[in-house]
Formats: structure tokens, C-alpha cells, sequence
């Protein structure tokens, strides 16, 4: 009465519309996400400032091949430099350096920037012996 052939008919589902539903589904929830991309969060300058103010707030330091550091028309050391960041508002450290100088005095520098400074530094490289007092007028 019962056969076995028939059992293996009978338990047959077709997956086929299941699959589709699925892939339906899938398809629904990509078109319904919305990717966002990371956003870079940026402090422009104010239109209505100008080269005057950016210029005072500038404290420049020279640096000759000997390691000799000069502020203004005359020597100088940290502390005077750190004096100087200390005093301006948004103050800027330039360094003009000779490319023969100490590497560890750009390193000094550039911790007085972020302590003084909040880390705002400029650093413009001389590649002869333009920026020592001594080779001004020695040949």
C-alpha cells in the first residue's frame, strides 16, 4: 500500500520563490541604507583677517650652521623664545635654520612650539651660511 517511490516525490519543496524573497529582501535593505562617509571636521581662518595680524603674531628665530640661535637683532635663548611665544596671542614660531645646524636644536624648537605655541611652527630650511652673524662680513 505504501510504496517508497511515492514518499520521495511528495517530500519535495521547491526553494526557488524562497530564494527569491530572500534576495528581494537583501536587495530592499542595501537600497534603504544610508552610508555615510567620515566627515573631517576643519577650523578655517576667518575671512576678515589679514596679513598684518598673522605677521605680529610671528616669532621669528634664525638659526646658523654652528647652532647659534638669533631673535630679532640679537641672541637668544629657549627661555627668551619661550618668553616670546608665551606673550603673543596665537603666537607662531618661525625658525629659519642653516642645513649644517644641530639637528637637536630644530627638536627643541619644536617642543617650545607645542608647549608655547600649541604646536603651530613654520620651518624654512638655508642651505649656505646666509643666516650666521659671522659669514655676514668675513669674506
Amino acid at each position: 500500500m505504501f510504496d517508497d517511490e511515492d514518499d520521495d516525490l511528495s517530500a519535495r519543496i521547491d526553494l526557488t520563490p524562497l530564494v527569491d524573497v530572500i534576495f528581494m529582501l537583501v536587495i530592499f535593505f542595501i537600497m534603504t541604507a544610508s552610508f555615510d562617509l567620515p566627515v573631517l571636521e576643519m577650523q578655517l581662518p576667518a575671512a576678515g583677517g589679514s596679513a598684518e595680524s598673522q605677521e605680529r603674531n610671528r616669532v621669528k628665530v634664525v638659526v646658523d650652521a654652528q647652532g647659534g640661535i638669533r631673535m630679532g637683532s640679537g641672541d637668544a635663548t629657549m627661555d627668551d623664545i619661550s618668553s616670546a611665544l608665551s606673550e603673543g596671542r596665537e603666537a607662531v614660531l618661525e625658525v629659519v635654520i642653516d642645513k649644517r645646524a644641530p639637528s637637536g636644536i630644530l627638536v627643541q624648537m619644536a617642543d617650545l612650539a607645542r608647549k608655547d605655541a600649541g604646536g603651530r611652527i613654520l620651518i624654512a630650511v638655508q642651505g649656505g651660511g646666509a643666516a650666521s652673524p659671522e659669514s655676514d662680513g668675513a669674506k
